[in-house]
């Protein structure tokens, strides 16, 4: 399972982000997800996914801050979107002006893994 950042995508003038898992052997796709307004899901650097306990899959659109979860047919569980802003640390800011509310990566852990919660 990987997250598709979409930005080399031949044949599409709108880049969009997407989520894919596939089998690495035949490379055959298995099940994805894009959000039926393609555009409306595109983190064009950085990204991440986890297939959780439940079935349902966690997404980090990473250039946003926003964070998701749906099910395997596609329905948006929750989502949050990281409300804090502020500019890259050196050098990166010198290239990516401006405030972000990026997140590198996003994990969701079942309660039985953090007892002490």
């Amino acid at each position: 399972m990987c997250f598709d950042n979409g930005n080399l995508r031949r044949g599409s003038s709108n880049p969009f982000s997407r989520v894919v898992e596939f089998d690495p052997k035949t490379m055959e796709i298995s099940w994805s997800y894009c959000d039926a307004n393609a555009p409306c899901f595109f983190s064009p650097y950085m990204g991440g996914v986890q297939r959780l306990w439940n079935g349902n899959t966690l997404i980090c659109e990473s250039t946003f801050g926003r964070l998701f979860e749906i099910t395997p047919g596609g329905d948006v569980v929750w989502e949050y979107v990281i409300p804090d802003f502020a500019e890259y640390p050196t050098p990166l800011n010198h290239f990516i002006a401006g405030r972000h509310n990026s997140c590198f990566r996003a994990h969701r852990y079942h309660v039985s893994r953090i007892p002490w919660m």
